[in-house]
């Protein structure tokens, strides 16, 4: 009675700690995205502060790159023997051709010392003596760039530089080119985005706009500091007035800016640089500006670039709003996992409490069991990878919610493979445990088994010590799962044994023909296996060290089965110990060899920094076909996996039907309807998918019929091939093959 007392306590307690347990996980779930949002905006925030900044360092040194560029070329020809000349006939031959490899260059002229021209790259040579820069030169007698000024021929800003000619030491003439300043809008242009609230402008040492990605303030000559602009006055019927001579005549007007603006703008006069919110043009942008130089004696010219806040937090609340969804589906999706995980537990808990004199009963009932909680699981977390994966296809995600989706996508795969690890047990027991070759790569195999481990030392006082050999080949094939299997017991047996010291791996190969021996050893400074347990260290549920008052983890499976699968290999496990002095376990594995470039000294000692990051694993994007005439039905009866389905194929741009059972599918193809694909759900209450297509295929339907099944069995393709399906995609669907189907089918 007592017995039952305490059997019945264990399992109340049971419920107790796993029902705590959810609610906690529960609890977690719903704290981390609020917290994600909070470090989200600000993140994206700085991140906007940032971008805002570089941006305006970037176009002043392009900026600054081109003025200095024209200005030694002009200073060059300036200086150029033939043009000191002041032969006429020779400097308008150098002029016309410079002009001509130098398209921005609008027009260069020679101006001798009465004011007179002697050469022009067009036109014909005038007087000059009364115009203002030749007035300035003449008192200064130093180089400069002139102010901007609006082109009539080019319709843009243009500004000039001028440049003393000299002949041993004697002032003769002045070389000057008038240089549209075209490029230099195409670079405020290039870095302007107006859908993502980025913008320019460049503003000269007056004030006024001489690039601006609207090109309004560049023709109504806009001048910032005046807070001005000059517009041409208009006849009735709405064109431009001229005067007598064809010039156009205008007016000035004002113009209101916000007084944080016109601070900026006074700041940037000043020659000043920095960074910082303000109001423009009736919103909030990040503004940043700095001075670009000019050479010479010149005013400087300044920077401006801003960047819409209320544009760049609506991506932002965008991305939120998808995060805050994903979140919800997988709480809901967890919340139905927690449900379906504590009925599981219930009834198997139920159970228990008859086990002992129902052993062959629950021998049965753990296979049901095992092959429902893997139909089960998998149901959810089709709906996890799914969603993540379509989420991941969107580029304009910021890099820290990109990462936390790719972690849920890598940790979802995680799941599934610890799902099919659970099913290898029956399989071992079956005799129907099967290899999957394919290529892998060492170092992230290595890298992954290491970096699963290390955390099994928790506050043991264990060193975990690596040596790879840097001839190891990059690529093998061969089942990398099941290697990274047999490594992560081997390692996980030597840190729980050992209470302190080091556990050490070491990796190295042999080449053979067409094949690779890899050969990795595990070694440990614990406790050791003495020369009687060795006899039966790989019997099936042998467990050692359990004399002690120390409970030791395990079934005794681990190494029996890891044994299993490297003799499956062409390999084999041996041990070297003794009792009190540790254990080597060297396993040898053979594996098809790639031809590929040996992995590296660089590789090496980030595999021992335990630094090494591969994004082979990462979900490669996909190129969506854009297929608006293709029909597709989808059968479930599962809600959360029509959800899913019509998810990761949306992106199609697919005419896209559903319904929850194969009787309702029927009934479609009865009424006339045909489609492109019917993606079919395999095991449904009522008529299952395979009953359901052999009744379409008795109909004389003739579409293309795939099965999608939650079922990780070896053999589907043969078995749904033989009842009428055309292929089969496994749960969770994986988006790379779902595009494969796409395309074979939809044209």
């Amino acid at each position: 009675m007592d017995d039952k007392i305490r059997e019945k306590n264990k399992i109340k307690s049971a419920r107790i700690h796993f029902i705590i347990s959810s609610v906690i996980i529960v609890v977690l779930l719903l704290v981390i995205p609020i917290v994600t949002v909070y470090l989200l905006s600000n993140a994206y925030d700085e991140q906007i502060r940032l971008e805002t900044e570089r941006t305006t360092s970037s176009i002043r040194r392009t900026v600054r790159t081109f003025v200095d560029g024209a200005y030694n070329l002009i200073f060059e020809l300036a200086d150029n023997p033939a043009v000191l000349s002041m032969d006429p006939e020779v400097q308008t031959q150098i002029l016309v051709n410079c002009a001509a490899r130098n398209p921005y260059m609008e027009l260069m002229y020679v101006t001798g010392m009465d004011g007179m021209q002697t050469a022009r790259s067009s036109g014909i040579p005038a007087d000059r003596s009364e115009r203002w820069w030749f007035i300035q030169m003449m008192e200064t007698r130093r180089p400069f760039v002139s102010q901007s000024y609006y082109s009539v021929t080019t319709k843009m800003p243009c500004t000039a530089i001028f440049i003393p000619m000299y002949t041993d030491s004697e002032m003769i003439g002045i070389f000057g080119v008038d240089i549209s300043l075209e490029y230099i809008q195409s670079i405020v242009e290039q870095y302007t985005n107006i859908e993502n609230g980025q913008s320019a402008f460049i503003i000269d040492g007056e004030g006024v706009v001489i690039a601006h990605h609207d090109t309004y303030v560049l023709e109504t000559l806009t001048n910032y500091r005046l807070q001005k602009r000059t517009v041409p006055m208009l006849n009735e019927d709405g064109s431009v007035m001229t005067n007598a001579d064809g010039s156009i005549i205008t007016v000035e007007e004002d113009i209101s800016s916000s007084d944080g603006f016109i601070s900026v703008i006074s700041d940037v006069m000043n020659g000043n640089s920095g960074l910082g919110l303000v109001n423009y043009d009736g919103g909030t942008y990040y503004m940043g500006y700095e001075p670009i130089n000019l050479p010479g004696y010149s005013d400087s010219w300044a920077v401006v670039t801003l960047h819409d806040r209320q544009v760049a937090m609506g991506v932002v609340s965008r991305l939120v709003t998808q995060e805050i969804v994903v979140v919800v589906i997988i709480l809901a999706i967890f919340i139905l996992l927690i449900f379906t995980l504590f009925t599981s537990l219930n009834r198997t808990l139920n159970y228990l409490e008859n086990a002992r004199a129902e052993a062959d009963q629950a021998n049965k009932s753990k296979s049901g069991f095992l092959a429902t909680m893997s139909h089960e699981i998998r149901t959810p977390l089709n709906a996890i990878i799914g969603l993540t994966q379509v989420q991941l296809q969107h580029k304009e995600l910021p890099h820290d919610c990109f990462e936390s989706l790719e972690i849920i996508y890598a940790s979802g795969n995680s799941l599934l493979k610890i799902i099919n690890d659970i099913l290898d047990l029956s399989k071992v027991e079956t005799g129907v445990l099967e290899l999957s070759p394919e290529v892998y790569d060492m170092p992230s195999l290595i890298n992954d088994t290491v970096q699963l481990n290390i955390v099994r030392i928790g506050d043991k006082k264990i060193e975990f010590l690596l040596e790879v050999d840097e001839n190891l080949p990059f690529k093998v094939i061969g089942d990398g799962l099941r290697v990274k299997q047999i490594l992560n017991n081997l390692i996980s047996n030597a840190i729980k044994y050992t209470g302190e010291g080091y556990v050490k791996l070491s990796a190295s190969h042999i080449p053979d023909g067409d094949d690779v021996l890899l050969s990795f050893k595990v070694e440990d400074t614990g406790a050791g296996v003495s020369d009687e347990d060795q006899q039966r260290l790989f019997s099936e549920y042998a467990r050692f060290g359990t004399g002690g008052n120390t409970p030791v983890e395990g079934t005794g499976l681990g190494l029996p089965i890891a044994k299993k699968l490297a003799e499956m290999m062409g390999g084999d496990i041996k041990v070297n110990s003794a009792s009190g002095r540790g254990s080597e376990f060297t396993v040898s594995i053979k594996q098809k060899a790639v031809e590929c470039e040996p992995i590296g000294s660089g590789v090496v000692e980030k595999l021992k920094k335990f630094k090494y990051f591969d994004e082979s694993g990462s979900l490669s994007p996909i190129d969506y076909a854009h297929l608006p005439e293709g029909t597709v039905l989808i059968v479930d009866d599962v809600e959360i996996n029509l959800f899913v389905a019509e998810a990761v194929l949306k992106p199609y741009n697919l005419n896209i039907e559903m319904v929850t059972g194969g009787q309702a599918a029927i009934e479609k193809v009865e009424s006339g309807k045909t489609y492109d694909i019917i993606f079919m759900d395999h095991m449904m209450p009522g008529l299952d998918g395979i009953e359901t297509t052999e009744k379409l295929r008795e109909m004389g339907y003739t579409g293309a019929i795939i099965a999608l099944t939650a079922n990780a069995l070896v053999g589907n393709d043969v078995m749904f091939a033989e009842h009428g399906f055309d292929g089969f995609i496994s749960k969770p669907i994986d988006i790379q093959d779902l595009d494969e189907i796409v395309l074979k089918y939809i044209t």
